[in-house]
């Protein structure tokens, strides 16, 4: 007779114990919290303009669609948002920015308000890798090539696109002297 009592007792514990902690964690969930548990990361118009130009600058428009028109400032805010992690996509703002001022003290004039030309020179200037502002231009070219060349125009009209296989035949008699088909190629 002890053994079930002291089972009852061991059982009616447990469950005690574990309503316990399901009625704390509704408790809690009920509460307001004072800090978010996640923070958005939201780009300023400025920001935006500089990815912009940013883009504009490294593949423009020619007798081919530049960056621009194939949406890579919306795709890299994008990337910036849901693939970044928040202190690095914040980081790389930062040091965009940097990269603005860093550009008026050299010409006189912020990345964003320089003339083509002045922009060119600029970014000429901070391929060396030896410059501070080496790696954000680095950074910021993968993810504007990398943007563009994964877009359908980019793609389509910069590249020689073969889609690959190629055209689906589901009913196409083989015979015994044909090869095997990858893609559209025999």
């Amino acid at each position: 007779m002890e053994r079930r009592k002291s089972i009852k007792r061991i059982s009616s514990f447990l469950a005690l114990a574990m309503s316990f902690t399901s009625l704390s964690g509704m408790l809690e969930g009920c509460s307001e919290k004072k800090t978010p548990m996640w923070a958005p990361l939201k780009l300023t118009e400025k920001q935006r303009a500089l990815i912009r130009v940013f883009a504009d600058e490294i593949i423009p428009t020619t007798d081919t669609p530049g960056a621009i028109d194939a949406g890579v400032p919306a795709f890299i805010e994008v990337v910036l948002k849901d693939v970044f992690q928040l202190k690095d996509a914040r980081k790389l703002l930062q040091e965009l920015e940097q990269f603005n001022k860093n550009c008026k003290s050299t010409t006189g004039n912020e990345f964003l308000k320089c003339t083509s030309e002045q922009k060119i020179n600029w970014m000429e200037a901070v391929v060396i890798p030896s410059k501070d502002d080496h790696a954000i231009f680095q950074k910021m070219k993968d993810l504007v090539v990398g943007a563009y060349f994964t877009s359908e125009a980019g793609m389509t009209q910069s590249l020689n696109y073969l889609p690959i296989p190629g055209k689906f035949e589901g009913c196409r008699k083989i015979g015994e002297q044909d090869k095997i088909m990858i893609g559209d190629r025999i």
